[in-house]
């Protein structure tokens, strides 16, 4: 489907073509607004604009896990980890990324 697995530092492997997984967590990118970032049985939903060049990732979106650990917090040494591990998956690609830590989540 995709050819031989990839590997290269970090223990990166490409599983697809915006798919980069190390034993340790996954990122995916999933369409143009969603990033999936995998860690153990762990996942989030990280919201992101793909049609920017670089991409933009939104901090304010790497916040909580889904279901069924969607209560457990997000500390923010956790979120720095998180945004460290996207930004080497996100090279590992070869995707350019922007993190956006100032925007705010619209208040519905």
């Amino acid at each position: 489907m995709f050819g031989p697995l990839k590997t290269i530092g970090h223990g990166f492997r490409r599983v697809g073509p915006n798919h980069a997984a190390t034993p340790d967590f996954s990122v995916s990118l999933e369409d143009r607004g969603r990033l999936r970032y995998c860690e153990g049985d762990r996942a989030m939903e990280i919201i992101v604009d793909a049609t920017a060049h670089p991409l933009v990732v939104y901090a304010f979106s790497i916040s909580q896990w889904l279901s069924p650990f969607a209560g457990e917090i997000v500390t923010p040494d956790k979120k720095q980890e998180i945004v460290a591990r996207i930004r080497l998956a996100m090279r590992f690609l070869d995707i350019a990324c922007d993190f956006d830590f100032e925007y705010e989540r619209p208040v519905a």
